[in-house]
């Protein structure tokens, strides 16, 4: 060491271990130079610096580090942790994987590049939201896989500050809960639209009737009209030729309903061969019938399903918003009357509903409530007469 020290001739500093009277192994940090008389080196002179402390804070932030790095790479989640301004400055195996890049290529990036643009604002805003507070961030958006699809993740972050509480560090991590969020979607799907034909079923039908009405109701020129449809000899159909040409029926019908109304407007399936159609923003009433005979028009083509062509038509029940303040049950009671009355005249045709179909229902249901009780009279009268 000593030949070396005179033909390097530079100061020297280093680490070594040595045992102390007690026994304890003792860390020193060694500076030396050498010492000089006229010229030529005679000895050197060190300084000793007890390092044990810092030795073992060292050895323990590593040991630290090491066991963060294998609990990041072992679990199934993606793993990360970035500056205060959004930069990854750690990924694990899974994000590397995700993206198909090296850690070196992540380093360094920023987030917002990867999330789907409609999802990116409500996540930036969350996330400066969290920087501002320091409080838990937490999102789901998409994020863009290396094949160029997006998934639904749920990103969760905490952070890290100084003694001052100023934020210093983010440490996340990625879920990918795509196959939830499709899942969710679905029974959320089908809690509002009709199995066999993806149609809004009755219970959405009636939310998007009860938005016309309160359209209506600030605006005139957002005038609205509802179809009641019903299939003229669909029981025929069904029973001979069987449930399956039946439901295929039923699909393309809804396939052509869909086709021949406007943008905007909404089709939907109530339950067996009963579908209705809201149309939004109607002009006149002959505006209304237009469609309505458009509609018959294109159902009494044939359809093909199968090996069978099968011929149906419809019975279709108009009603058009008036002054007359009503319920959604309302109109949809209101047009399944009118269509009830265009099976009555013939079927494969459509009824208007105005105010003196309103009016006869009204006696007809005055009837049948007044000869019930009568029949209720008599038949007590008779019982307390024996």
């Amino acid at each position: 060491m000593t030949a070396k020290k005179i033909a390097d001739d530079v100061p020297t500093t280093y680490e070594i271990d040595i045992i102390a009277k007690d026994g304890r192994i003792v860390s020193l940090e060694l500076s030396t130079r050498l010492i000089y008389k006229k010229g030529v080196p005679i000895g050197v002179q060190g300084i000793g610096r007890d390092i044990t402390e810092r030795v073992r804070h060292d050895e323990a932030l590593k040991a630290s580090e090491h066991r963060y790095r294998q609990l990041g790479e072992g679990i199934f989640h993606q793993v990360w942790t970035a500056t205060p301004d959004g930069m990854f400055d750690y990924v694990n195996g899974r994000m590397m994987e995700y993206f198909d890049r090296t850690a070196d290529q992540l380093l360094g990036e920023e987030w917002h590049a990867v999330v789907h643009p409609d999802d990116l604002e409500d996540c930036v805003e969350r996330w400066r939201s969290s920087v501002r507070t320091g409080g838990l961030f937490e999102a789901e958006f998409r994020l863009r896989r290396h094949d160029g699809t997006y998934r639904w993740h749920k990103a969760r972050a905490t952070c890290g500050a100084d003694d001052n509480g100023i934020v210093t560090k983010w440490f996340g991590t990625n879920t990918d809960i795509d196959e939830q969020r499709q899942s969710e979607e679905r029974l959320s799907f089908y809690a509002r639209h009709d199995p066999l034909t993806d149609l809004p079923n009755r219970a959405e039908f009636m939310n998007h009737l009860r938005l016309a009405i309160e359209r209506a109701s600030s605006n005139s020129r957002t005038n609205f009209a509802v179809l009641f449809l019903d299939l003229d000899r669909f029981k025929v159909i069904n029973d001979s030729l069987g449930h399956l040409v039946g439901d295929g029926l039923l699909r393309q019908i809804a396939e052509r309903l869909k086709k021949y109304v406007r943008p905007g407007d909404v089709v939907a399936r109530l339950g067996g061969d009963e579908f209705t159609v809201l149309l939004n923003r109607t002009g006149s009433i002959t505006d209304v019938v237009q469609v309505a005979e458009r509609i018959q028009r294109n159902l009494a083509k044939p359809f093909q399903i199968g090996n069978y062509e099968v011929f149906t038509s419809a019975s279709i029940g108009i009603i058009v918003a008036d002054e007359i303040m009503r319920e959604p049950e309302d109109f949809l009671r209101d047009a399944d009357a009118a269509m009830y009355r265009a099976k009555e005249a013939g079927k494969a045709r459509y009824e208007i509903f105005d105010r003196e179909m309103h009016a006869r229902n009204l006696n007809q249901l005055q009837l049948e409530t007044d000869l019930r009780h009568a029949i209720e009279r008599r038949n007590s009268n008779f019982f307390t007469s024996r």
